[in-house]
């Protein structure tokens, strides 16, 4: 009876997880049956033709999370730079209360809007390859579109601090590997903020869940010993690396380590998952032009959502 209840109590301390997949489990036979229907239900659904919003909706890295702009002349109707900050009325970005990202003050960045260097850097910190250009026809990713929206909301609010998105990170890398790319990338660019985009990869290679929560603690450590501020960006929702990858271990040990932590959470996973189930986007169509809408939409109300986070974040009132 003690042993039962002390195994209780430890369970509802923290998450916990053996990190295994979900097809690495079950008998061979239960595994071969289930990895053969996944498979085939994943390319009957979206064959693989060279489409990066594929690519990157199944776990293939080479679509950053935080693509460069669209060049110069893009057309403005596929999602280009220059309309990046009104393409989404608040409406359509609109997610339920409890998935709303907060707005609590991260001091530090109040003082470097206020009195910081300009321009003010913001470090996207991720799984990606961060030298890629743009993953689909020239539709700009997070990083463009959220210097985008700052840019905009800072104008409203007649200030003038200029910011340089800097993208950080490797293909595939785990969270130990990014957490070693703070200190040699991250701290030499004396970032006002990090936005750290966490756990895919690490879901897509089974990393065990406790040294992957590890290691996330140690990276937010590294900044706050340095005075840089952060915000978490928990696994962006896709139906088919769910079907494919297990990912409820990390999740929660991102909510747990940030609740830990007091970092603020963007809660990328519920937002898209709920974009989806109301029909804001297509996740499992095959059809090329309506994977590329479906990330159009969620990079740019990402954006919106994290700017909306910055903004309290700094001090400033969302209008």
């Amino acid at each position: 009876m003690r042993q039962a209840e002390k195994t209780k109590q430890a369970g509802n301390s923290r998450p916990h997880g053996d990190g295994n997949p979900m097809w690495a489990r079950g008998t061979p036979r239960a595994r071969t049956l289930l990895v053969t229907g996944m498979l085939a239900l994943m390319f009957t659904a979206a064959p693989r033709t060279g489409n990066a919003a594929f690519d990157y909706a199944t776990g293939n890295d080479t679509a950053p999370e935080g693509a460069a702009a669209a060049p110069a002349g893009a057309d403005p109707a596929a999602g280009g730079a220059s309309d990046a900050a009104a393409s989404s009325p608040a409406h359509e970005c609109d997610v339920p209360p409890e998935v709303s990202p907060a707005q609590d003050p991260l001091p530090a960045l109040s003082r470097a809007v206020k009195e910081g260097e300009r321009p003010l850097t913001i470090v996207v910190l991720g799984s990606l390859s961060g030298d890629a250009g743009p993953p689909i026809g020239g539709v700009p990713g997070f990083a463009s579109r959220l210097q985008a929206h700052l840019e905009k909301e800072f104008a409203a609010r007649s200030l003038e601090p200029s910011f340089r998105m800097e993208t950080v990170g490797r293909t595939r890398a785990l969270a130990g590997e990014l957490t070693a790319l703070i200190r040699r990338e991250v701290l030499p660019l004396k970032p006002a903020l990090v936005i750290w985009q966490v756990g895919r990869a690490d879901a897509r290679q089974a990393n065990p869940p406790n040294r992957f929560s590890q290691s996330l603690k140690e990276g937010l450590d590294i900044l706050q010993e340095n005075g840089i501020p952060a915000i978490i960006g928990d696994i962006q929702f896709h139906p088919q690396f769910e079907a494919l990858y297990r990912t409820d271990d990390y999740r929660n040990y991102v909510r747990w380590v940030a609740g830990k932590r007091d970092v603020p959470l963007l809660k990328r996973y519920e937002m898209i998952e709920h974009w989806a189930s109301g029909g804001s986007v297509d996740l499992d169509s095959g059809n090329d032009a309506d994977q590329q809408a479906a990330y159009r939409f969620i990079q740019e109300c990402l954006a919106f959502q994290a700017t909306r986070m910055i903004l309290g974040a700094a001090g400033l009132a969302t209008r």
